[in-house]
């Protein structure tokens, strides 16, 4: 059975960068074409004094391995597609594939839950990359981890690492608190 298209609350997250403040705003529908099968559409859009759009990401996840022990709930394979919206300073003008993988899962301590991932984007003519202070040409390396524990039906708290590579070599490490709050059925804050 197809299952309809679905579109997800608006994530906000805000960035202090040394160039001054960036507020992201991503919207994402996706649709589910078969079972441990789905497709995603993302629309981020940037803001630090002018507005614009950023890479459009067209996306497909294969969960390919579905509880294989009791804190894992599935290994993931991601291919995605970031496609240039050429709007504001904030997208590339070529086609950038992503490859990733990632997994998610539960712990023995009850609403704590973890996930983590890895990705590598190729960049063919650019992308904005909020912790990089902006644009890049680089091909960009994400491996990322996080541990949520739901204190509300609709907030939880918790801690993120990510490692940013870009294959000039330049790198650098983030970490800190999360909160995810569902506000309502159609908008979310994070971080």
């Amino acid at each position: 059975m197809l299952m309809p298209l679905q579109q997800h609350p608006i994530h906000l997250s805000f960035y202090n960068l040394k160039s001054g403040n960036v507020t992201e705003f991503l919207q994402t529908a996706t649709w589910n074409p078969m079972a441990n099968l789905d497709t995603h559409l993302t629309l981020p859009v940037y803001t630090d004094g002018n507005t614009g759009a950023g890479m459009l990401d067209l996306g497909v996840n294969w969960a390919f391995i579905n509880k294989p022990v009791s804190f894992i709930d599935n290994v993931t394979l991601n291919f995605d597609l970031k496609l240039p919206t050429d709007s504001a300073g904030f997208s590339g003008s070529g086609v950038n594939p992503v490859i990733g993988a990632s997994t998610k899962g539960t712990t023995g301590v009850d609403k704590l839950s973890w996930n983590t991932g890895m990705s590598w984007e190729f960049n063919t003519d650019g992308d904005f990359i909020p912790v990089f202070n902006g644009f890049t040409t680089d091909d960009i390396m994400n491996v990322n981890g996080a541990l949520n524990y739901e204190v509300l039906k609709s907030v939880d708290l918790g801690v993120v690492y990510n490692f940013w590579y870009l294959d000039s070599g330049n790198s650098l490490s983030t970490i800190g608190p999360v909160v995810d709050w569902n506000v309502c059925n159609n908008a979310k804050l994070w971080r």
